[in-house]
């Protein structure tokens, strides 16, 4: 532990308020704030690059185990003065524990070359939603994850700590433009699939051993008729008549493991 406890008037804890509430200063210093114990566990396990950890003076205890993780891996563990961090965190009640990692997104050519399993989140608004595609898409063996039109800011802390983690298990990308992005996979040879809530293909009549991309959208509309056009062919979850469409997290989740399972049997592609 270095100096004595942080107050709420410290230059560093100005800075953690920043981060927490500012997307654009995430985006000059190109970091992510971690928020709670589980995150910043999940961060450590995948090598982010941790620089700072902040802990409440009084729950030193309480998060024993992942302070001691973070100092085995050189990072600086700074405690803070009871209550600060409570008022630096946007969590309704504050876990005590935030830490600040190093967080780049990838340009989209990189992320293409060789992908044969990806996800396209446009216009994903929802800060939980975009945190378990995350994890669904990691899990699943998806190469990676873009975020596209108006979807959420992805180092919003929000968005960190609903992915636990898998923020940093999994190439994310960010591009403004959906048709740009849409051309470009369909360019790399991926059949792109988007998905609707229903009239479109069942997943057992789609090659999902070969090269795709799932295309989601926003919470509230799906994906419009543009963004439609430039799709390969739509795919429907199978549910019953009266059943409402899923949750885009959960639809998501069930294509992309529905992809691996394929894979794993025609023993191609990525797999868990």
């Amino acid at each position: 532990m270095s100096g004595p406890p942080l107050g709420g008037r410290s230059a560093e804890i100005r800075r953690l308020r920043r981060l927490t509430r500012r997307v654009d200063e995430r985006r000059s210093e190109g970091v992510v704030v971690l928020e709670g114990a589980r995150v910043l566990e999940g961060a450590l396990r995948r090598d982010a690059v941790v620089g700072t950890v902040y802990v409440d003076e009084k729950r030193l205890g309480q998060h024993a185990e992942v302070l001691e993780q973070a100092r085995s891996l050189g990072v600086d563990v700074r405690s803070v003065e009871a209550g600060v961090l409570e008022r630096v965190s946007e969590v309704v009640t504050s876990p005590g524990i935030l830490g600040v990692a190093t967080f780049d997104t990838y340009p989209l050519q990189d992320v293409l070359g060789g992908a044969t399993l990806l996800l396209v989140a446009v216009d994903v608004a929802d800060p939980g939603n975009a945190g378990t595609l995350l994890r669904s898409a990691e899990a699943s063996g998806a190469a990676a994850v873009v975020f596209c039109g108006t979807s959420v800011d992805v180092r919003n802390p929000k968005v960190t700590r609903a992915s636990a983690g898998a923020c940093f298990g999994i190439p994310v990308v960010e591009d403004d433009d959906p048709m740009h992005t849409l051309d470009a996979i369909g360019a790399a040879g991926l059949r792109r699939l988007g998905a609707v809530g229903r009239g479109g293909a069942d997943p057992d009549r789609l090659s999902l051993e070969k090269p795709v991309a799932f295309v989601v959208g926003s919470e509230a509309h799906g994906l419009d008729a543009e963004v439609l056009d430039r799709t390969d062919d739509t795919v429907s979850i199978p549910m019953k008549p009266r059943a409402e469409s899923l949750n885009v997290g959960v639809a998501a989740s069930v294509l992309l493991f529905e992809a691996a399972r394929v894979r794993r049997i025609a023993g191609t592609g990525a797999s868990p």
